[in-house]
């Protein structure tokens, strides 16, 4: 089997780490309700995002003859499915914490998917997916640098689990934009794919923050205008998604550019990382998925 700092250099590895969620607390971040609302909207609106990845990337790839990013794409697949099931557990995590979060996955999904996705072409999906992409593995890179908040005041397995996401999400950095350059590569249709990307990814981001933070009272306007004041890192949220969003309109950007692997392979190779992966899944083809 390849390690995971070879993989960095080559394929994704697909891994099925085992986190129990079932101990973690309400407040499970800075036992902060507005923080930890605000993190958990992620797992509100990603896991269908996730999901969109894949169907746009299997969908683009059939018409590639390259065989290594078919390749690719089978382990950006395998990871994505590997995320879905902690996103499902998360989500079911939430609702047995007291949260009702089916109205809003219901309106999310119905405006997103049947109404946005089914309106643009193929090509723009496609384009959305590799801005999306982006704009989360740079989140990721961000979460893994050294001295984040998450270290210090999130609940263990919460952090232990962000970081192996963050970690893959560099790991598959470069695949979903491969994809594009060998069916299209289009400069303008890139550009368009991150405007669309940016504003989707901040407004429901937003909205599904808001709908988690009008079911606890504890929450205010006041508490939360508090919680901002503590967090310097949430203000550097907004600048930093934008930041990655200007760097990816030079017309020579590739994702392998971002020098950030070896954040990635620090966590992947990290002790808490190997007490956690039980069944990472072999580099064969019996593990691959059809394409």
């Amino acid at each position: 089997m390849k390690s995971d700092s070879e993989t960095l250099a080559g394929l994704p590895v697909v891994r099925h780490p085992n986190f129990s969620l079932k101990d973690v607390p309400r407040y499970w971040y800075g036992k902060e309700p507005e923080l930890t609302c605000f993190v958990n909207a992620l797992h509100l609106f990603i896991p269908d995002g996730e999901n969109f990845f894949v169907r746009t990337i299997l969908d683009a790839s059939r018409s590639t003859n390259d065989q290594a990013l078919r390749l690719q794409v089978q382990r950006f697949v395998g990871q994505e499915a590997s995320h879905s099931l902690h996103h499902r557990e998360y989500q079911l995590m939430l609702v047995k914490q007291g949260y009702e979060i089916e109205s809003w996955l219901t309106w999310y999904q119905n405006l997103a998917y049947k109404r946005m996705e089914s309106t643009r072409s193929p090509l723009l999906n496609l384009s959305i997916t590799v801005a999306l992409e982006h704009l989360i593995s740079s989140l990721g890179e961000w979460i893994l640098k050294p001295g984040h908040s998450l270290g210090d005041k999130a609940d263990p397995t919460m952090a232990a689990l962000f970081r192996w996401h963050a970690a893959e999400e560099i790991e598959h950095k470069s695949v979903a934009y491969d994809v594009f350059q060998n069916v299209s590569g289009n400069l303008l249709i890139r550009w368009t794919g991150m405007l669309i990307a940016s504003g989707e990814i901040l407004c429901f981001w937003l909205s599904a923050s808001q709908h988690l933070m009008r079911q606890d009272s504890r929450i205010t306007i006041k508490s939360i205008l508090a919680c901002w004041s503590r967090n310097h890192e949430l203000n550097l949220v907004v600048p930093h998604l934008l930041h990655a969003a200007w760097s990816y309109l030079r017309p020579g950007f590739h994702p392998a550019q971002i020098d950030n692997n070896m954040l990635a392979s620090d966590w992947l190779n990290s002790e808490s990382m190997k007490n956690n992966d039980k069944h990472k899944v072999p580099c064969n083809n019996s593990n691959e998925i059809a394409i």
